[in-house]
């Protein structure tokens, strides 16, 4: 009998102390600060404001890298411009604020050249006139022949003849002093002149690859000479006569997957130095004394957009001097102003990979900077005083003027630079 009742006497005790254990950690989860449990509060205004930060939350942006912090704000940082007084007029000079336009047609304009003498000669699709017009923007035909549907223009550099090239392949060679004019062979495409005027490069596009050739002609078709031959690699052969005459054209090669091989090609079949574009969809323009070339690509490094570069390519120098312009521009929107200064339109935006797509910003209007080419710097130098979207640009001799054609309206207009 004791011995049972010793064992619910245990028993018991148990029972009392599980149950004081339990009472205890109910206590200690519910009723105590280390135990509580925290529910959600609403975001403070601080953290609601953080959100405006490039779309995260004040904590997510936080744990950004300097590097992407510096990518996502750079867009607001890039542009330094000086804003017009309210109710101030534009700038007639371009001195790095908002900056009077001048238009000097209203017509069509795809096509127009700035004369050695200052003058400007341009083409109007509406009629299928040819135009001289003043710097008061004063207009008188050029011509009293008639040319519709000219879809390209090749000027001569002594001012008095061009190549106009026709949608059903047609070309005509037109001289403006003698109104004489000469049929050139359909296949021949892609034409540049001589500094001097007196003979044309172009591309012999025979159907059959065999017989594709880059070649040099007298303006009026005879004196043909073959220069290479270009079989299936056409599209990669970039004539365009150098000014100091020793480059009748480029063609570019693979590099290594983010450059690209460009070997310069002489009349006479020269082997010049080559040297390697940093980046793909090499497209350039010689500089005036053609000792350097301005140059556009795009590259996965540099996310893809339109990036402009600056080198040597005299053939003694070829590849020497290379430079990074730091502006994200194509290099058809840029002009030289002498040897050692260019003009540039740079979208006032641009998305992610718009290299590969220039014609995404055939609405968006543009800034206008100066490119020092000896050092690679650049300044800002107007804003349009309207939302104009620069296609070609072309300085006046004495550099007073920068003329460009409007891209949505195909219009002529002018800044004045000085």
């Amino acid at each position: 009998m004791l011995q049972i009742s010793l064992k619910k006497i245990l028993l018991i005790f148990g029972f009392i102390l599980i149950v004081a254990v339990i009472g205890f950690l109910i206590y200690y989860l519910f009723f105590t600060s280390a135990g509580q449990i925290t529910l959600p509060t609403a975001p403070t205004e601080e953290e609601i404001s953080g959100q405006a930060l490039g779309g995260l939350p004040a904590k997510d942006l936080a744990k950004l890298s300097e590097k992407k912090m510096a990518e996502q704000f750079a867009a607001e940082k890039k542009i330094t411009k000086v804003a017009a007084p309210t109710g101030a007029k534009p700038d007639s000079i371009a001195k790095g604020g908002i900056t009077a336009v001048k238009t000097l047609s209203f017509d069509l304009t795809p096509s127009f050249r700035v004369t050695k003498t200052g003058g400007l000669y341009s083409y109007d699709a509406n009629s299928g006139a040819f135009y001289k017009i003043t710097a008061a923007g004063d207009k008188e035909l050029l011509t009293d022949k008639i040319y519709k549907n000219v879809k390209n223009i090749t000027w001569a550099n002594n001012d008095n003849q061009a190549v106009l090239e026709f949608p059903d392949g047609s070309n005509i060679l037109f001289n403006f002093q003698t109104g004489q004019q000469t049929t050139l062979p359909k296949s021949w495409q892609d034409f540049s002149f001589s500094p001097a005027g007196d003979k044309i490069v172009f591309k012999d596009m025979d159907p059959n690859p065999e017989y594709s050739w880059l070649a040099i002609a007298n303006p009026d078709g005879s004196g043909q000479k073959y220069i290479d031959n270009m079989g299936d690699k056409a599209n990669n052969v970039l004539p365009n006569w150098s000014p100091n005459g020793q480059v009748v054209a480029l063609f570019k090669s693979s590099g290594t997957g983010i450059t690209t091989k460009i070997q310069m090609v002489g009349q006479n079949q020269e082997n010049f130095q080559a040297f390697d574009a940093k980046g793909l969809g090499f497209k350039y323009d010689w500089s005036p004394a053609g000792d350097k070339i301005l140059y556009g690509t795009y590259n996965p490094v540099e996310n893809m957009d339109p990036c402009l570069y600056i080198v040597n390519a005299s053939p003694t120098t070829v590849g020497y001097n290379h430079k990074k312009i730091n502006l994200k521009t194509w290099v058809n929107k840029c002009t030289f102003g002498d040897n050692d200064t260019a003009y540039c339109a740079v979208p006032k935006e641009l998305p992610d990979y718009a290299g590969t797509t220039p014609e995404i910003a055939d609405s968006i209007p543009d800034y206008v900077y100066k490119i020092d080419l000896t050092t690679g710097m650049t300044s800002f130098i107007a804003e349009p005083e309207y939302n104009y979207t620069i296609d070609k640009m072309t300085v006046s001799p004495d550099g007073e003027y920068l003329y460009f054609v409007d891209k949505q309206t195909n219009t002529l207009h002018s800044i004045q630079l000085k």
